[in-house]
């Protein structure tokens, strides 16, 4: 069986990961550090896991911690987590190695936690990235003192600007459209 990280706080990534979404029941992929960071981020604040030890500051983009990537290299380099890059960024998996620490923590775990981190994932993991980093923006204003703007910010601007310059609603909800849908399809 594989050995469990040394790092306490690396077995919510481990347990995060593990989980499933919509039809793959388990090892379901997060794409991109971000978007992990604000899982994790979303999972202890919405979901009341407060014994994590990871601690969350307002950053460029949103909540952040910086403990969270060195935790990440170090599952990579005990062959725990694989890193490769997809269409939309760079896609975290478990492998086998991590996969069986992972259950070993899960079965140390209580079911409430197990099932907080689930319902985390499968409400968030396959959000739109831009919706959900509005969601964290929005429910949390207070770490995003340094962030970059949220995007329901930025389109409430565009559409600001637009008006003075008599440019339409439907002109503007069409451009939104296009460029949402180049954007997902990669």
């Amino acid at each position: 069986m594989s050995e469990v990280p040394n790092l306490p706080r690396a077995r919510w990534i481990l347990l995060l990961l593990l989980q499933g979404e919509g039809t793959q029941r388990y090892n379901k992929p997060v794409i991109g550090r971000t978007r992990l960071i604000k899982e994790l981020f979303v999972l202890k604040m919405a979901y009341g896991v407060k014994d994590m030890e990871y601690e969350f500051i307002p950053y460029w983009y949103g909540p952040f911690c910086p403990e969270v990537y060195g935790d990440l290299q170090e599952l990579k380099d005990e062959g725990k987590l694989e890193s490769r890059e997809g269409a939309g960024g760079e896609i975290l998996s478990l492998m086998p190695d991590g996969v069986s620490a992972a259950r070993q923590l899960e079965t140390d775990a209580s079911p409430d936690t197990i099932r907080r981190i689930r319902e985390c994932k499968e409400r968030f993991n396959s959000m739109p990235f831009e919706d959900f980093v509005a969601y964290v923006y929005e429910r949390w204003p207070e770490y995003t003192t340094r962030a970059l703007r949220s995007p329901s910010t930025v389109l409430e601007e565009l559409r600001k600007q637009a008006r003075k310059a008599k440019i339409t609603e439907e002109d503007i909800d069409r451009a939104v459209a296009e460029y949402r849908a180049g954007t997902s399809s990669g």
